[in-house]
This record gives C-alpha cells, sequence and structure tokens, in this order.
C-alpha cells in the first residue's frame, strides 16, 4: 500500500495529542509507505507555524518518514472540479502510483470519498482505518 498524505493529514500528525500520528505509525507498521510532494509540505509547514507554531519541531520528524514524488500537471480537462491548488496533489498521488490519497478535505474531495480517481482510492482516516482493520 502506498499512501499519499495530504497537507491536512501532516498538520493533524504534527499534534502529538491527535490520533493521527498513531494512524500513520499503524499504516507503516503494515507495510505501507507513506508519500507526499514538496508543494503538499510546504503547505503543512505553512500551516503549522501559522496556527501551531509549538508543533513544528513533531511535523519536522514526519520529513524523514515520507518518499517523495514530484508532482505534474493533470490532464487538461482532468479534474477540473476540484480546485486549483488541490489539482496537484491528487496529481502527484497519481504520478506515485499511490493506492490512496489520504485527506481530510471534505469540502473539496469529499465527492471521490471512497472511490478511485485513476487508480487512487481517495480516503478519510476513518476509511483507510478501517482498510487496516479489514486487512
Amino acid at each position: 500500500m502506498k499512501v499519499f498524505l495530504d497537507a491536512n493529514i501532516l498538520f493533524s500528525a504534527s499534534n502529538p495529542r491527535w490520533l493521527t500520528g498513531q494512524l500513520l505509525d499503524a499504516l507503516e507498521q503494515s507495510g505501507a509507505e507513506l508519500m507526499s510532494s514538496a508543494y503538499v509540505w510546504d503547505e503543512a509547514e505553512r500551516n503549522v507555524r501559522s496556527h501551531i507554531p509549538e508543533h513544528l519541531e513533531e511535523l519536522g520528524k514526519l520529513k524523514s518518514r515520507l518518499e517523495w514524488i514530484e508532482e505534474t500537471a493533470l490532464a487538461k480537462g482532468l479534474f477540473e472540479i476540484l480546485p486549483e491548488k488541490d489539482r496537484p496533489v491528487l496529481a502527484a498521488a497519481i504520478r506515485g502510483k499511490c493506492s490512496h490519497l489520504l485527506t481530510g478535505d471534505y469540502k473539496h474531495f469529499g465527492e471521490f470519498m471512497g472511490r478511485e480517481v485513476s487508480g487512487v482510492k481517495i480516503v478519510s482516516q476513518r476509511l483507510i482505518a478501517e482498510e487496516l482493520i479489514q486487512n
């Protein structure tokens, strides 16, 4: 399993009191590879710096656990339903041949939640946790 982490997941994982970090640990223990991109990392780091700067160190610890994928443009017209800022997220997950895109962004990815888009299953923390339990 190759799981692409969206910025909101990295943001959540930077807070040791939230369960997201434990979910990432469980994913790794199950053999999953954690993936992301510089574009996503920059957004997560900017948000942590702005909202909870005391968690920057914890966010930094995640960096070495990730494999990095270069962003790529999606084919013109493809997924235009997504806002411009979210297209590179999906594009990187597709380019990296990820099995999952883990996101908490229901506003933009909600209609795709639990569905595959170009071979990448869009999942929430709850959905991927359920998959872990079933396997």
